[in-house]
């Protein structure tokens, strides 16, 4: 099986794959099931909140957003 641009369909298709069942584990799962199976790493999320001076979050991803959960006017 060739595809327009001379490689294999196989790649592709496991690619597609792979891609679906990351997006089920990392999104789906996490909101149906309330496990995270990949979670970050807490040295990387240390790593990367300290370099600008960000705290890290509070909680399980998007802890509150932009704002941290409170509510801001924008006049």
């Amino acid at each position: 099986m060739m595809t327009l641009f001379g490689g294999s369909l196989i790649n592709y298709i496991i690619g597609i794959l792979l891609g679906h069942a990351y997006i089920f584990v990392k999104d789906i799962a996490l909101v149906r099931y309330h496990k995270d199976y990949l979670p970050t790493p807490r040295w990387f999320a240390n790593w990367w909140y300290g370099r600008s001076g960000m705290a890290a979050p509070r909680n399980a991803p998007n802890a509150g957003g932009v704002f941290g959960g409170r509510a801001h006017r924008i006049d």
